[in-house]
């Protein structure tokens, strides 16, 4: 495995594993793909999250379980 396929794989495993430590839902709420506008995160209103340019790249190294990040590596 080389070249860009391979540095695909690596990085969307090296992410998937940061997504389990304990910086996994900061991860998700800075570069998941949000629709546009902000979205409270809680009722009282402090904290929102929204779209942002960079997230168009980003959500796609977000995986929601071993099963979706190995079907899509299998599929890379």
């Amino acid at each position: 495995m080389r070249g860009v396929t391979g540095a695909l794989l690596v990085a969307n495993v090296c992410v998937f594993l940061l997504q389990g430590s304990a910086y996994g839902e900061a991860l998700v709420l800075d570069y998941a793909l949000w629709p546009a506008g902000r979205w409270p995160l809680d009722a009282a209103g402090g904290a929102s999250v929204g779209f942002e340019w960079w997230q168009l790249v980003t959500y796609a190294f977000l995986h929601g379980g071993t099963a979706h990040l190995f079907l899509n590596m299998f599929a890379l």
